[in-house]
């Protein structure tokens, strides 16, 4: 059986080789930062901005992964009415379910049905920089 030690805050430190092997071993995919996804389910995590957004950035600044925008000075940040969660990069750590103060982010297995377009939504904004078009439907 392979023990790791493990630090104050209770986390695992872990080289790559080991992350990769114990992912491949318990089917978590790790990324770079040591984060981990599950993908036994087959579901990829991620979170969703919905329209309570008041873009307020808190979430923007918690985003481990700089999955969030538009930041200011980024195109579109003075014409869209909210954010926008990019369902490639996110991790779903839920760091920014934490920050927002409006509960206006879910993670994707909570998201009420009455809100299932807003995932889509947040996806079609990211569509765009692909090369694929957006239009904001209310």
């Amino acid at each position: 059986m392979l023990t790791l030690p493990q630090s104050v805050a209770g986390d695992w430190i872990m080289s790559s080789s080991t992350r990769l092997l114990l992912g491949r071993l318990r089917g978590l995919r790790f990324n770079a930062g040591g984060l981990f996804q599950s993908e036994l389910s087959g579901v990829r995590r991620y979170s969703v901005i919905t329209d309570r957004c008041t873009r307020n950035l808190h979430c923007v600044e918690s985003c481990l992964r700089e999955a969030i925008h538009p930041a200011p000075g980024e195109p579109g940040f003075g014409e869209l009415k909210q954010l926008f969660i990019d369902p490639d990069q996110c991790i779903g750590c839920g760091s920014c379910l934490s920050a927002c103060e409006n509960a206006a982010i879910f993670d994707i297995a909570e998201l009420p049905e009455a809100l299932r377009r807003f995932a889509e939504l947040n996806a079609a904004y990211y569509a765009q920089d692909r090369g694929l078009s957006f239009h904001f439907r209310s």
